[in-house]
């Protein structure tokens, strides 16, 4: 990672640029002004962007010459930047400093860190560790991609819960305390040249960890892993004895109805937790994992049974004329959506579309008839869809959607008075959102806009 010395950050007329304007690389640009005013700014950006007035950059460079002219001491590059193209590397050469909000932060943090990533269930498990930490007397907050920028916690004194990308990992190997990964499955084929790629990127979580926590039932996972030394081995799926014969591990965590079991023996009781989906399980497994040794079990029965879920998780809108409406913005990719249909019951409409990851779509296509009713398409992915669905489920009931209006009325059309209409997308936002946040938000306020004129 590069040197980002107090020398550097504190230099007379300090040159800095951020490519983007996202969460990441406001939190730098905060932590440098507190740090060191005496700086310029440019700001550049693929896309046209007009910086918000407080920003004061003293040049905008956006579209083709975005990256011309590099002249910045240091260069901080938002995470879905790749940093193979041409303008980068000669930048380097001149003694540019290449950088990222979590390089940033992984070099000057002074306090313990918690890592997790994976294809699924990120989000959930690092706010549960956070919260499972804060319950337990202990200061925490989940950082990164999910909640605050990672920067904002440089000097805090309060232990960071940090949700890492496969986008970020690909150029760094950071030090932690715990680190957990989720599951591996193929996903951002779209921005990785290569599912090894994808997989060796979450792996360098793995380098420079005290303690790695995986899911043992993700097969490419702990495939992957190998003979990496295991702090905890999760499983959902065999017994304490048949775990501890396949992996060696400090602990094994595994699954008995209800019963969370911790090397065998009873450790946690699930009844009591609002939310049970299967992947929710999972999540609760993980977290338990990571916080052993840090608070009592106590402080994990208070997070996890009045844990409710996080917007655009499954996320329960409203429900009027027999009609529920469900908000799972975050499901960005075909097997996040399937395993949210396979979590509901009952007759479902599911939204599916946006810009897709370069993942197969065929699995998804061929499970809708099964799931669902019929299924409202929209995007790059629902245009694909529909040409796959054509030729292998032709008495399938699907349609194309213009915008998200359009494919709520479409959705609950396919329903019979009663049921539910799902977004699920299978797919990023970037068509025609910033991102799955603002996606899920504007599917709320459609639903609950109708519910309002139903009630005038």
């Amino acid at each position: 990672m590069p040197n980002l010395t107090d020398e550097l950050i504190l230099k007379k007329n300090l040159k800095i640029g951020l490519f983007g304007l996202g969460k990441s690389n406001l939190g730098v640009l905060d932590y440098i002004k507190k740090r060191n005013p005496d700086f310029t700014l440019t700001v550049r950006s693929d896309k046209k962007i007009e910086p918000p007035s407080y920003i004061n950059a003293e040049k905008i460079m956006t579209g083709a010459g975005a990256l011309a002219k590099i002249d910045e001491d240091i260069l901080f590059l938002s995470p879905s930047v790749r940093r193979e193209r041409a303008e980068l590397s000669e930048a380097k050469k001149r003694g540019v400093i290449i950088s990222s909000d979590a390089e940033l932060f992984f070099e000057r943090n002074e306090k313990e860190v918690i890592a997790v990533t994976g294809a699924d269930g990120k989000s959930t498990t690092t706010y549960l560790i956070s919260r499972i930490l804060s319950c337990g007397g202990i200061p925490s907050a989940p950082a990164g991609n999910f909640g605050v920028s990672l920067t904002s916690f440089i000097g805090s004194g309060i232990t960071a819960v940090a949700e890492l990308s496969s986008f970020q990992l690909t150029y760094m190997k950071p030090r932690t305390k715990r680190a957990v990964i989720t599951n591996i499955t193929p996903n951002h084929l779209n921005w990785h040249a290569s599912v090894e790629e994808y997989i060796s990127a979450k792996l360098n979580v793995t380098d420079f960890t005290d303690s790695l926590i995986i899911d043992y039932d993700s097969k490419i996972l702990n495939s992957a892993v190998g003979g990496k030394p295991l702090f905890s081995a999760v499983s959902s799926k065999y017994s304490y004895s048949e775990l501890s014969q396949k992996v060696a591990a400090e602990n094994y965590m595994t699954l008995d109805g209800n019963t969370v079991r911790l090397n065998g023996k009873p450790y946690f009781d699930l009844s009591g937790a609002l939310r049970r989906e299967n992947y929710n399980v999972k999540n609760y497994m993980l977290a338990l994992s990571a916080t052993l040794g840090y608070t009592n079990v106590s402080a994990a029965y208070t997070a996890i049974n009045s844990f409710k879920g996080l917007p655009h998780r499954a996320e329960t809108v409203t429900e009027r004329d027999g009609i529920k409406y469900i908000n799972s913005s975050i499901d960005s990719s075909p097997e996040r959506t399937l395993k949210t249909l396979g979590s509901l019951d009952g007759d479902i409409a599911v939204i599916i579309g946006g810009l897709g990851k370069g993942l197969s779509l065929e699995a998804l296509a061929k499970a809708l008839p099964r799931l669902t009713k019929g299924a409202a398409l929209m995007g790059e992915v629902g245009e694909e869809l529909s040409k796959i669905l054509k030729v292998i489920s032709p008495r399938y009931r699907y349609k194309l959607a213009r915008d998200m209006k359009d494919a709520i009325n479409v959705a609950r059309d396919f329903l019979s008075g009663c049921g539910t209409v799902l977004l699920s997308p299978a797919a990023t936002s970037f068509d025609l959102y910033r991102n799955f946040d603002e996606r899920g938000n504007h599917f709320k306020k459609i639903v609950l806009m109708d519910e309002k004129d139903n009630n005038v």
